[in-house]
């Protein structure tokens, strides 16, 4: 789920309590924010400040979040100044960040986790990159930061007839120890490398670091929602949902996917991916008892690619959901996959009053079947698909 930087207009979006301390015991830091490529100021940009200080950071991850260190974020004002007071004495990283513009968390790939107990490697990486200030009590420690601008992606998602695909989630993933991963454009202060398409189908990622490998990922999902309004509030269920992810090109898998790479400051336009009506299919069926027929109603159920195991997508059955259905398979072999399959009893159990909802579901399984591996071949819509599975197997003496 794509979520775009919520920055708190006061002057501490995170300030956890100190030590009772003198008048005269903190100190304040103030500053400068501009934009490198225009000399201008960096208006309300976001400005963090986290403890260096390695043994701080490991004591407080190690107890209760009222104690221990600080962390503060801050607006620059429309001249890009920003002043920061009562600052606990030490030194900090300063983290200037704002949309369009490349944070230093990023560049080295690190994330706000990482700084809660970074090795000795990683600190002495941030102490190059990140600025870094020193306050002493009763004293103004002043830094200037120049934010460089960051590279861009946009393109536009089509489905095959050429409508648009409105509400897409589109996200930058990125090579990373032989995996794809997310890209974290903004880890400072929860800026992502994703994006939702527009009513047009189109796209744009911003603040992105240099890289030599990135990929666009799509998804398509299914999802089912109860949702229960009361005088308490409104709570929502998700029932079990189908997720389609399509990569760089068009392709399904990455591995097939061609990586491009982009600078520092690059705009890359034209990253345009086509969704193929005509090739993909419904496949819904039932998970029944081998030795009777019955339908089951727990189980786990995934469709695999047939050459390398490697996972299309999955579903659950649940009370609310007796049928396994994936709404979009593109055409091709795969495995389904069946598992934890079992026959199960939903009871309804009470809420506290006043509760929304006010009851919640207990799962008891009563029996439990083996599971099994059934070749399946994707050229038109499967609607009635029966998926015979074993009885469990005695366990070994």
């Amino acid at each position: 789920m794509f979520h775009r930087a919520l920055i708190l207009p006061a002057i501490a979006a995170l300030s956890l309590s100190l030590p009772a301390q003198g008048p005269h015991a903190f100190g304040t830091v103030s500053g400068y924010v501009y934009c490198n490529d225009t000399n201008a100021p960096a208006r309300l940009a976001s400005v963090t400040l986290r403890p260096v200080t390695a043994a701080n950071v490991a004591a407080s991850s190690k107890s209760d979040l009222s104690t221990g260190v600080e962390a503060r974020v801050i607006h620059t004002l429309l001249d890009g100044s920003f002043t920061i007071p009562k600052v606990a004495p030490g030194t900090y990283y300063v983290i200037a960040s704002m949309e369009g513009y490349v944070s230093p968390l990023a560049v080295l790939a690190v994330s706000n986790s990482d700084l809660l107990d970074p090795s000795e490697d990683l600190r002495k990486s941030l102490l190059k990159v990140v600025p870094t200030v020193t306050v002493e009590a009763s004293q103004t420690a002043s830094v200037n930061i120049g934010l460089q601008r960051g590279g861009s992606i946009g393109g536009t998602i089509l489905f095959e007839d050429g409508s648009p695909a409105p509400g897409l989630e589109v996200d930058l993933l990125t090579r990373k120890k032989d995996k794809w991963v997310h890209v974290e454009t903004g880890a400072a202060d929860g800026m992502s490398g994703s994006a939702r398409t527009d009513d047009r189908g189109a796209y744009r990622i911003s603040s992105i670091p240099p890289g030599e490998q990135f990929l666009i990922k799509v998804v398509l999902s299914t999802a089912n929602f109860n949702v229960y309004y009361g005088k308490g509030g409104t709570s929502y269920y998700s029932q079990p949902e189908f997720t389609l992810s399509f990569y760089t090109g068009g392709t399904l898998r990455p591995s097939a996917a061609k990586p491009f790479a982009l600078t520092l400051g690059e705009e890359r336009p034209g990253e345009d991916i086509v969704l193929p009506l005509s090739k993909l299919h419904r496949l819904q069926g039932a998970v029944v008892a081998q030795h009777d027929g019955h339908i089951l109603n727990q189980a786990t159920v995934q469709l695999l690619f047939a050459d390398d195991q490697s996972p299309l997508g999955g579903t659950a059955l649940s009370r609310d959901a007796s049928r396994f259905s994936f709404a979009f398979v593109p055409e091709g072999d795969y495995i389904l996959r069946v598992s934890n399959a079992g026959d199960a009893r939903y009871d309804d159990m009470p809420n506290p009053p006043g509760s929304v909802p006010p009851t919640h579901s207990e799962t008891h399984t009563l029996r439990t079947y083996g599971s099994i591996d059934l070749p399946i071949h994707i050229e038109s819509d499967r609607l009635e698909l029966s998926v015979p599975v074993p009885d469990k197997a005695p366990p070994r003496p």
